[in-house]
């Protein structure tokens, strides 16, 4: 009938569809697409520096671990702070230190740290993996969310015309 485009576009305006379909946009835009800017350090790592660190710190347990095995003495290079390295001689190595974050450091077993490293990695990469599945999710859904809000609002678009038509002639026939 001639009142349904109106009572449509009633209902679209009317009962705040757009507006919650814009909420739930932005909502999810913000909970996946937008990145938090960097905390100043320290800081807890995320899932993407996690992972190359706690490979880094098992890297050089495994190094440690066969220098000490081989009975040769390791040369290497530490940070002391960014940017800045000091070379060591490490001759023979029973004990490592782990910073654990939160101004802890804890010394263990050479072969202790090498079982919690390789134990944490894999923890760190199901995570780091489990969040990247999440976030393709949200991605997902914020573009189906697009996509649903510009049908609607071409709709509405094409509702509006189809009654400027409708009322062009009945304003014709009235002049």
């Amino acid at each position: 009938s001639r009142d349904a485009p109106a009572t449509i576009s009633q209902v679209w305006r009317g009962h705040g569809f757009r507006r919650s379909t814009e909420a739930l946009h932005r909502a999810r835009s913000l909970l996946g697409l937008t990145p938090a800017p960097p905390p100043p350090r320290p800081r807890a790592p995320s899932g993407r520096s996690q992972v190359p660190d706690i490979q880094k710190a098992l890297d050089m347990i495994v190094l440690l671990m066969e220098k000490g095995e081989a009975g040769e003495g390791a040369t290497v290079d530490f940070e002391l702070v960014d940017h800045v390295f000091a070379k060591a001689e490490i001759q023979e190595c029973q004990h490592v230190s782990l910073w654990l974050g939160a101004n802890v450091m804890v010394e263990y077993e050479i072969g202790e740290a090498h079982a919690l490293l390789q134990q944490n990695l894999s923890k760190a990469q199901s995570n780091l993996e489990q969040n990247e599945r999440e976030l393709a999710f949200v991605r997902d859904n914020v573009n189906t969310t697009e996509v649903g809000m510009a049908r609607v609002y071409n709709y509405d678009v094409q509702l509006r015309r189809d009654m400027a038509d409708l009322k062009a002639p009945e304003a014709a026939a009235a002049a």
